[in-house]
């Protein structure tokens, strides 16, 4: 039973960000930046780009990097 449980806590906090949040409205005041692809430099770029600066467009086949 302890595995189990173990097990299942394992795959909810692994998965929790797995899926892409809320998405924000369109500010038309904003620059628009266009990413394509889902490779390592993307993944940095998105992690510490703000947001607050840029409506961004990410354009990959994995749809879980884009969040």
């Amino acid at each position: 039973m302890t595995l189990f449980v173990a097990g299942g806590g394992f795959y909810y906090i692994t998965q929790l960000e797995r899926n892409p949040g809320t998405q924000l409205p369109f500010d038309p005041e904003k620059k628009t930046l266009v990413v394509l692809g889902s490779g390592w430099g993307t993944t940095s770029l998105l992690k510490t780009l703000d947001t607050t600066d840029y409506n961004v467009v990410c354009i990959t086949q994995i749809i879980a990097i884009c969040s």
